[in-house]
């Protein structure tokens, strides 16, 4: 945090939530604005239910207020904001889990469905069953970063 209290790092996304908040998606990490100061999210090895990495390079709000961040190297977050604490979503083991942990880009749907963007294919977390499932190419897949502004 530099001395003016704005983030340090270079910013890779940008979301307001319901609540007004603005988040950004750092190198550094996750930070939230609530219009006076930042409230950090980093990364720590040793705190399993943090952030599992830096980088966030994509962030979303699903219907029941929950913040998804999604990493560049290191899978999928979600932010409960009663507890503070984030879920890792992304078990390589897992046929269930993410396709790949390098997350590209996160929207919802009207059914409150996130729909993860991924380095080896896109993938919808189902919000009734808590299970992802995957659409997976039948070729090589390239993916091109894009930058999407909604005003509500």
């Amino acid at each position: 945090m530099a001395e003016d209290g704005q983030p340090l790092s270079a910013i890779y996304s940008v979301m307001q939530d319901s609540h007004g908040y603005i988040w950004f998606g750092t190198v550094s990490g996750l930070e939230r604005y609530d219009g006076y100061g930042f409230r950090s999210y980093l990364y720590d090895a040793f705190n399993p239910t943090g952030l599992s990495g830096y980088k966030v390079t994509s962030i979303v709000e699903d219907s029941s207020g929950y913040i998804w961040a999604g990493t560049l190297t290191d899978g999928l977050n979600r932010l409960d904001r009663r507890t503070d604490k984030f879920h890792f979503i992304h078990n390589p083991r897992d046929p269930q889990s993410l396709s790949g942990a390098k997350i590209n880009a996160l929207i919802t749907d009207r059914y409150g469905n996130v729909w993860i963007a991924t380095d080896k294919g896109l993938d919808r977390f189902n919000k009734r069953t808590g299970r992802s499932s995957g659409m997976r190419p039948r070729c090589e897949w390239k993916v091109v970063r894009t930058t999407n502004v909604v005003v509500r």
